[in-house]
């Protein structure tokens, strides 16, 4: 009896480890096989007319394969378990001076997490050129040139949602140009900002506290002028809402309207700063020239009060800083 049990104990035993073996060889063979068939995916023409296509099924296998392609150019293998997550929108639009337009591929990995990678042109297909990340989530791509310089600048919306945790959402667009090989960002402004603060999180003592809002709305003229100067007019509102006395955190429904603003920006691209400022001032304790980029003042934010009028400012090497208005000479504005 016990001969028979321990030959039956014996064969389960061999039985699992084949069994292991054949489910590992298996894995195997199928992570291979994905990883052969990932590397020999191209980004052919065909594969992108299948995109555009009006055949859904073609459509969604071109999607998921051109996701795939992206993916491994820009080495995010780690994102390749949440593919069918991840939003995809393909912009045909022509950066270079040649005759075949670029594919601008803009990948949503999450809802505030986008990135954009660039393909050019290349026989019967495309190839990886450049990208931009540390992007939020991606609404669209548009882009302007300036003829008599040919320089491309590619304008991106953008949506950053924080309404659960820092209680803000901003639609905003970003201005992106080709600076020594990588696109920086040239210019930001906000397109509808809407946020939300408690007076108690800065005063806890405070008696009848009340929920503010905070709105900033902006309509953008891009536009070249007959000098050729790459100029974004910008037509502003902000305002600040005030709702009844509370002590309830949630954010209340109704509102009062208790301060609104609106005004015109002009921001004009320049060569020397890389950037579209506003206008130059003077460091007064440097005598150093730098470019506005923006006010303090022309944000939302600033209806808080909770600090000194500033400029951001940028320098022709590139860097960026915050100075109170006392320490600034300014030269001109838009």
């Amino acid at each position: 009896m016990k001969n028979l049990l321990s030959i039956f104990v014996l064969l389960i035993l061999l039985v699992s480890i084949f069994l292991t073996k054949a489910y590992y060889d298996a894995a195997m063979l199928h992570t291979t096989f994905s990883q052969v068939f990932l590397f020999q995916e191209k980004l052919t023409n065909q594969l992108i007319d299948n995109y555009f296509s009006t055949d859904e099924r073609l459509k969604k296998q071109a999607e998921k394969s051109i996701k795939r392609i992206v993916l491994k150019d820009l080495e995010y293998s780690n994102w390749l378990n949440y593919i069918d997550y991840i939003e995809i929108s393909i912009y045909p639009i022509k950066i270079q001076n040649i005759s075949k337009e670029e594919l601008i591929i803009a990948l949503n990995l999450s809802q505030d997490e986008g990135i954009m990678v660039i393909y050019k042109h290349q026989d019967v297909g495309y190839i990886y050129s450049n990208k931009i990340e540390d992007l939020t989530f991606i609404k669209d791509v548009k882009r302007i040139k300036n003829p008599l310089n040919n320089r491309i600048f590619l304008i991106v919306e953008e949506l950053l949602d924080e309404s659960i945790g820092a209680y803000f959402i901003d639609n905003f667009i970003r201005v992106f140009t080709l600076i020594d090989g990588k696109y920086n960002e040239v210019y930001r402004q906000s397109l509808d900002y809407n946020a939300y603060y408690y007076e108690k999180w800065t005063d806890p003592s405070i008696e009848n506290p009340k929920w503010l809002k905070l709105n900033e709305k902006a309509i953008l003229d891009y536009i070249i002028t007959t000098e050729g100067k790459n100029t974004i007019n910008t037509s502003k509102n902000i305002s600040k809402y005030k709702s009844n006395s509370t002590q309830l955190d949630t954010i209340p429904q109704d509102f009062i309207l208790v301060t609104e603003k609106s005004f015109d920006i002009t921001s004009i691209w320049s060569e020397d700063y890389k950037y579209f400022i506003q206008g130059t001032a003077k460091i007064k304790h440097s005598n150093e020239t730098v470019g506005i980029m923006e006010i303090s003042e022309q944000a939302a934010d600033s209806l808080l009060s909770l600090s000194n009028k500033y400029y951001k400012v940028i320098d022709r090497n590139g860097k960026i800083n915050y100075m109170a208005e006392d320490n600034l000479e300014i030269i001109d504005m838009y």
